[in-house]
């Protein structure tokens, strides 16, 4: 009697809750329940004696690696390296990514990466709608990370200093395939035809791996533009004490959680640490062999050149911490509300080269309350080209400032 082959189930994807973009969510986004996940799509984690690392693959494949000594510490800086083990896998071809997103609707786009999803371990996953960056954050192109050694900012929670901490939330991507296997003819499409989202898998702190979208990320960066893409992100479940000291169980990653009883969710089927496989020491060791094999060294500097446009890590902390409404803020600020973080708003001002930056600089300066911000507000104005009434500004304050601040007439010395 022959062996009869069971049958795989399909995989099942639901979803469980829908919101918008608003003041406690940073975007649009969904709630989604995995079932008979493939699991060719994971994360797997590992150490060796030396470090820990946190690796998403695709099947046998690595595609991009985290690596840190107390992986888990949520304020720890971590290194990257790109394994380009992805090279234009037909799985991840789907054209509601490659439409406009004028034309296809968010709701729309999900329903077509549902293949991609059913690639993924049984689970829960949220699903963004955001913009990113086609960098590192550390000053490299999305295809060509060196692997520098370095544990970098944007790998972990940003610190802000004075105990406060930023959001992790998606900003910058590294590619997953190799830049050589891009297509000149598909980068030049997407330049004459922008709008089409990309998709990524949220690793940690701002890094976010790149699965589809290498073309449109590149026609991006030519154009010195973020980019679309939808990010998934991995949920772990956990247990919060409530007002009675009982514990409830929940679902969830960083300031998105769900109720397992309010939301009907199926605590058993997500896993403590996410969508994390436990791999042995050899099995790593393994996967480090295959990324040593592929890791640029090098880097272009007609790349670096393209990366310079976008913000490092500890910018895109500071255009957080200003928020979006910038024109609000400011004129809140003009009509005497206090604003705590005005270091940073200026330094989204000049980041962004905002009109009206100097005049907020010159209201913050002459502002009593703001005396201690004095400094650090011109050390980021000093940030800006020079022009003719940018001298004559900074020469009228450092004859205002310094005999009460030696370190401001110092600092527009220099730029002077």
């Amino acid at each position: 009697m022959g062996l009869i082959r069971k049958r795989r189930k399909e995989a099942q994807i639901m979803i469980r809750d829908s919101w918008q973009k608003s003041e406690k969510y940073y975007a649009k986004g969904v709630l989604i329940e995995v079932r008979n996940g493939k699991g060719a799509l994971r994360e797997v984690y590992g150490s060796t004696k030396q470090a820990s690392f946190m690796t998403l693959m695709f099947g046998d494949k690595p595609l991009f690696q985290l690596q840190g000594e107390e992986y888990f510490c949520p304020t720890c800086e971590k290194m990257i390296r790109s394994g380009y083990g992805l090279e234009q896998s037909e799985e991840f071809f789907q054209n509601k990514l490659n439409e406009n997103v004028d034309n296809v609707s968010f709701l729309e786009a999900v329903e077509g990466i549902k293949p991609i999803l059913g690639l993924l371990k049984s689970g829960y996953y949220i699903i963004v709608e955001t913009r990113l960056y086609p960098t590192d954050g550390n000053g490299h192109l999305f295809c060509e990370i060196p692997d520098s050694h370095e544990y970098l900012p944007g790998t972990c929670m940003y610190y802000y200093g004075d105990l406060s901490w930023g959001e992790n939330r998606p900003h910058f991507t590294a590619g997953t395939e190799p830049y050589e296997k891009l297509k000149e003819d598909r980068i030049e499409y997407y330049e004459k035809h922008p709008g089409a989202r990309a998709l990524a898998y949220y690793m940690d702190g701002y890094m976010t791996a790149l699965i589809d979208g290498h073309h449109k990320a590149m026609a991006a960066a030519r154009m010195h533009k973020d980019f679309d893409a939808l990010v998934i992100i991995p949920c772990g479940k956990y247990r919060i004490r409530n007002d009675n000291g009982q514990y409830e169980v929940y679902i969830g990653r960083d300031t998105f959680r769900w109720s397992c009883n309010e939301y009907g969710l199926d605590w058993n089927l997500a896993e403590a640490d996410g969508a994390a496989e436990r791999f042995g020491e050899k099995e790593i060791n393994q996967i480090l062999y295959q990324i040593d094999k592929k890791q640029k060294n090098d880097v272009t500097k007609a790349f670096c050149e393209l990366a310079a446009y976008y913000p490092t890590a500890d910018e895109a902390a500071a255009l957080d911490k200003a928020g979006e409404n910038l024109e609000g803020r400011i004129q809140k600020i003009l009509d005497g509300e206090s604003f705590a973080d005005v270091q940073y708003l200026i330094k989204a001002l000049v980041i962004l080269k905002h009109p009206r930056t100097l005049e907020t600089a010159d209201y913050l300066i002459h502002q009593e309350k703001y005396r201690d911000y004095r400094y650090l507000i011109l050390k980021e104005m000093v940030k800006l080209e020079k022009t003719e009434k940018m001298e004559k500004w900074m020469l009228n304050t450092m004859i205002e400032f310094e005999d009460d601040s030696p370190e401001i007439r110092d600092l527009i010395l220099d730029y002077l």
